[in-house]
């Protein structure tokens, strides 16, 4: 994969992800297996679900500058869930299936080879602080300093995200796991997962809790449990992509 790095840009940035042809799908036929390329255009197909992100959308109101964060982290989000299920999966062969599908994905996205500002997209302090080893282990050159005003293409930087993302989460899953109940536990990593979702699109006030206004401190309330709400819809969309797989 040659996606080149550099610290000016060079074309215009790309803040919606979407999908090329030829991956696209039809009625699923519970009588096959689907191929890689049809799972990557479903997995898409749940971020560019109008109805499943117009609720909260209309709730989180989200700035200019969250909304590339926002498109970013729910498509990391739906990648790196596809990926723990089926390694947590029975099915034989699954988890290699979907590592494949995520290749094509990559491959086939629109505007891959677009560099994008960094920082306008990734506002984690860790996760910049991890990004330059992350992106040299996928033979992308970028220098530590002043990282956030670096370029990179929005391939580059979606691939780097999902593997420092997907660490994050599997971890998250295993803390949260501690219960009999299989609905308690999936409660507790739904708000994990939101919360988590939300610290990465939306940069946290550092006003402390109690001298905020109310309804400034009922807004942030409202926009946290949207995101876990969001993260537990997302999940599910994704189980039902794997159940059929």
């Amino acid at each position: 994969m040659s996606c080149g790095v550099n610290q000016e840009p060079e074309a215009k940035e790309h803040n919606t992800l979407s999908w090329k042809a030829p991956y696209m799908f039809q009625s699923s036929n519970s009588s096959r297996q689907i191929t890689a390329g049809e799972f990557a255009a479903r997995l898409l197909a749940v971020n560019a679900n109008q109805e499943l992100n117009a609720k909260h959308l209309r709730v989180l109101k989200l700035t200019r500058e969250e909304h590339p964060r926002y498109i970013l982290s729910m498509l990391v989000f739906t990648m790196a869930q596809s990926l723990i299920s089926a390694r947590l999966s029975s099915k034989p062969q699954l988890a290699e299936m979907v590592e494949a599908a995520h290749r094509i994905l990559l491959l086939n996205l629109r505007g891959g080879d677009s560099l994008v500002r960094i920082g306008d997209h990734i506002i984690d302090d860790f996760e910049l602080f991890l990004l330059p080893m992350v992106l040299n282990v996928l033979q992308q050159n970028v220098s530590i300093g002043n990282i956030a005003d670096r370029y990179v293409s929005m391939r580059a930087l979606l691939e780097a995200c999902c593997l420092m993302r997907l660490d994050r989460m599997q971890k998250d899953l295993e803390a949260v796991m501690t219960g009999e109940s299989t609905t308690e536990n999936l409660q507790r990593a739904f708000s994990v997962y939101g919360l988590r979702l939300y610290s990465y699109v939306n940069i946290e006030v550092s006003t402390p809790q109690n001298e905020l206004r109310q309804e400034l401190m009922e807004w942030y309330q409202a926009r946290a449990a949207t995101f876990i709400a969001l993260a537990g819809e997302y999940y599910w969309a994704v189980t039902d992509i794997l159940r059929n797989a």
